[in-house]
C-alpha cells in the first residue's frame, strides 16, 4: 500500500529522506531469506519499478530501471548465491544488468562483472544438469543481451553460449530458443551467423558415433541452420546421407528421427535453389524413399523429391514456405490458383443437381424365392441381324 501511495502522489507526501527509508526497507526484504520466496520477489520487482522522485527523461516509467538513490555499494545484494531460488537467481540478474553499464571495450569491468555474476547458474549447465537451472541461465542471457546488445558485451555473450552446447549438445533447443529471440532484437546480428556456422561446422565435422548419441539435439541446430543462406548446403546433406547409409537408423525406422532429417531437406529446400541441392539431394531423399523403415517418412521424402524435380524452385519455396503458416486452406488456394486459368475453371469438389436422376421401384417377388429371371432380346447375334425377334431367358 506504501508503494502504491508513493506511485499516485509521489513528492506530496514522501520526502528524500522517505524514499531512501523505503528503499532500505525494500533492499533488507528482498535478500532475507527467511521470508517466503513470494515475498521476495514482489520486493524485487518493486525494485525494478521504483517510484522514484526524479524519473528519468529516457526511460518511460512503466520500463524497469533501478532508483537514482541506488549507490554501488548496493549492487552486491543483488549477486546470485547457491542459497538463491532460480527464480530469485533469475530476477537479481535481471535487476544487475539495470545497474551495471558495459561498454565497447572489451574487458571492462561491468562485463565482467555481470559475466561473473552467473557462475551460479552455470554450476549446474556445467555439469550436464537441464530444468530450471538451463532456463534460468539462458534467459538471463538474453535479458543481458536484450539490453547490452551494442556494445562489448554482446560477443562474450554468444562465446558463452557456443561452448556451453559444444559441451553439452543437450542444450541445443535452448539454444535455438535464444537465437530465435535475439534474431528479434538484432536481426542482422554477425553474432547469430557465427555461432550458427560454428555449430554447423562442429556438427558435421564430427564422427558419426559421436552424433549418433545426441542425434536428436544435432539435427535441432542443422534444422535452425538450414534456414540461413550462408550456411553450406553440401557439407549438411554429406552429413545426412553418411549417417543414415552407415548406421542402422533406416532399418530402425524410428519416426522421430527421420522426421528431424526431413525437417532439415524441407528447411533447405526453403532457402537455397533447387540447382545447387538437385543431384546431392536427390540422391538423400531417394536414399530415406527406398530404405527407411517407416511408410510415412518415406512417403514425405518421395513427395519432396517429386516436388523439386517437376516444378520450379519459385513454386517450390511458396508451397514449402507458404503452407505452415497459413495452413492447409491457403495451400490449397495457392495451387489452385497456378493451376487454374480464367478459360478453365477449377470446378468445385461437390456439385448440386436439381434434377432426379434415380428412382427405386418395387419388383415383384418371381416364382422362386432363389433365382430371378429376365428377358433379354437379342437384335443381332455374331454381327449378322436375326429373323424375327428371339428371347433369352437368362437365370442369374
Amino acid at each position: 500500500m506504501v508503494f502504491l501511495l508513493k506511485t499516485k502522489f509521489s513528492s506530496e507526501i514522501f520526502s528524500y529522506t522517505d524514499e531512501d527509508l523505503l528503499l532500505s526497507r525494500l533492499l533488507l526484504n528482498a535478500t532475507h531469506s527467511s521470508l517466503p520466496l513470494g515475498h521476495r520477489l514482489i520486493c524485487y520487482d518493486w525494485l525494478s519499478h521504483f517510484p522514484a522522485q526524479q524519473l528519468n527523461d529516457s526511460q518511460p516509467p512503466e520500463l524497469p530501471c533501478v532508483p537514482d538513490s541506488l549507490v554501488a555499494e548496493q549492487y552486491r545484494a543483488f549477486f546470485p548465491t547457491i542459497f538463491d531460488d532460480t527464480d530469485v537467481s533469475t530476477h537479481k540478474l535481471d535487476l544487475l544488468s539495470l545497474c551495471y553499464t558495459p561498454t565497447d571495450q572489451l574487458g571492462d569491468s561491468s562485463s565482467m562483472d555481470l559475466m561473473g555474476c552467473l557462475t551460479v547458474l552455470h554450476k549446474a549447465t556445467q555439469y550436464g544438469f537441464a530444468g530450471r537451472h538451463a532456463v534460468a541461465l539462458f534467459r538471463s542471457l538474453f535479458t543481458y543481451y536484450k539490453r547490452h546488445h551494442n556494445t562489448a558485451l554482446a560477443k562474450q555473450i554468444f562465446k558463452f553460449v557456443l561452448t556451453t552446447v559444444m559441451a553439452h549438445p543437450k542444450f541445443a533447443a535452448h539454444t535455438v530458443n535464444f537465437v530465435k529471440c535475439a534474431a528479434k532484437v538484432t536481426p542482422n546480428s554477425p553474432h547469430i551467423v557465427d555461432l550458427l556456422q560454428q555449430l554447423t561446422e562442429q556438427t558435421v565435422s564430427s564422427p558419426v558415433s559421436m552424433t549418433v548419441s545426441h542425434l536428436a539435439d544435432h539435427l535441432v541446430i542443422l534444422e535452425r541452420a538450414a534456414r540461413e543462406t550462408y550456411i553450406n548446403p553440401a557439407g549438411v546433406i554429406q552429413f545426412l546421407y553418411q549417417l543414415l547409409s552407415s548406421t542402422s537408423l533406416c532399418s530402425n525406422g524410428n519416426w522421430a528421427v527421420g522426421n528431424g532429417v526431413l525437417s532439415v531437406c524441407r528447411n533447405l529446400l526453403r532457402t537455397h535453389h533447387a540447382t545447387v541441392l538437385f543431384r546431392d539431394m536427390g540422391d538423400l531423399l531417394l536414399f530415406i524413399a527406398s530404405n527407411f523403415n517407416d511408410i510415412d517418412i518415406r512417403d514425405r521424402a518421395r513427395f519432396y523429391y517429386t516436388m523439386m524435380t517437376n516444378i520450379s524452385s519459385e513454386k517450390l519455396h511458396r508451397v514449402l514456405s507458404l503452407a505452415p503458416e497459413t495452413g492447409t486452406e491457403a495451400l490449397s488456394t495457392m495451387i489452385e490458383d497456378d493451376l487454374s486459368t480464367p478459360s478453365y475453371p477449377v470446378a468445385p469438389p461437390v456439385k448440386f443437381i436439381n434434377s432426379v436422376f434415380l428412382t427405386l421401384n418395387r419388383v415383384e417377388k418371381n416364382r422362386t424365392n432363389d433365382y430371378r429371371k429376365r428377358d433379354w432380346t437379342v437384335a443381332e447375334k455374331k454381327g449378322k441381324p436375326l429373323k424375327g425377334t428371339q428371347k433369352l431367358e437368362m437365370i442369374f
